[in-house]
Formats: C-alpha cells, structure tokens, sequence
C-alpha cells in the first residue's frame, strides 16, 4: 500500500515576500589591510566615479563599519569629504576617478593629498598602530590601485585583505 499525504491550504493565504532594496541601504562590504601602519606612511588610492559610498581611511583593528575610521576620506555621488573619527569634518568638493589621493602620516600629523597637491590636514593626532580600512555601501563601489608604503620603506603592494565588495 502507498500512502500519499497532501497537505490542506492555509484558511489565509501567505503575505507574499518582501522584494528586497537594491542596492541594499546598508554598508554591505570592505576591506583592511593585510600589513599595519607602525609609524610613518602613505596610503594611495584611488575611487571610481559615481561611488555611492566608499570610505577610506586609518583605523584601529577589523571592521567595514565607516565609523571606525580615525582619518580618512569620504565618497559619495562624485563628491569627497574628509573624515575624523568617523564623522564627517568638512564640506563636499568634487572628485574625478582619475585623481590620486594620499593618506600620509608624518610624525603623528595625517595630510591628505589629491594628486600631490594637499588637500585637507586632520586636527586629529595619529599614533600607534594603524590599518587601512575600506568600506563600501553598494556592491559596485570600489577602490583601486591601494598602496601602503611605510616611510622610509619600499612598498607594499595589494594592501587590502578581501572582505567583500570590489577591491582592485
């Protein structure tokens, strides 16, 4: 004898899935880097156009959370900001995919360079060990070309370790 169980319909049929936002509204990957930053350093890189949120800075352990970066840069919507601490610390300027941008560390002081030319200089004072951390909001943003070079050092290449996201 076989036995077939079918089961009945609910008395109320089933609220339909909620189709999820895409992109999703939430940081959704990142990266930080392999090699650590002791003393003295650089950090270049550079965003593509159109970011909907990458930020990109020195930061204190493991993390994709943007609000763990101490100094760095902020980009959204073809505009950068600098960051301290996690929060916004200037206005918006504009910034093409060709630019070249350095976190550089001296002495505890973090200046932020576009192309070599100086662009913004941290009030916040940098000591201690340091990875680089990016975070990313949509899944097609993406940092390229990163680099930690230590000062007084050569550099090392492929700085990011892959967390999620597009890192070049």
């Amino acid at each position: 004898p076989i036995a077939t169980w079918i089961p009945g319909l609910p008395a109320v049929p089933p609220t339909p899935p909620v189709e999820p936002t895409y992109p999703p509204n939430a940081w959704v990957g990142g990266a930080v880097s392999v090699a650590s930053l002791a003393n003295d350093g650089d950090v270049v890189f550079s965003v593509d156009a159109g970011a909907s949120g990458v930020t990109v800075g020195l930061a204190v352990g493991v993390s994709i959370d943007p609000k763990n970066i101490q100094q760095g840069l902020y980009f959204h919507s073809n505009l950068v900001q600098p960051v301290e601490n996690g929060v916004a610390a200037a206005g918006n300027t504009a910034y093409a995919p060709a630019d070249i941008w350095t976190l550089r560390r001296r002495l505890g002081v973090v200046t932020m360079l576009r192309n070599g030319a100086l662009y913004y200089i941290s009030a916040t004072y940098s000591a201690g060990v340091r990875e680089v951390q990016a975070s990313l909001y949509a899944p097609y943003d993406t940092v390229r070309n990163a680099s930690l070079a230590p000062y007084a050092s050569g550099s090392v290449a492929g700085v990011f370790q892959y967390l999620n996201g597009h890192i070049g």
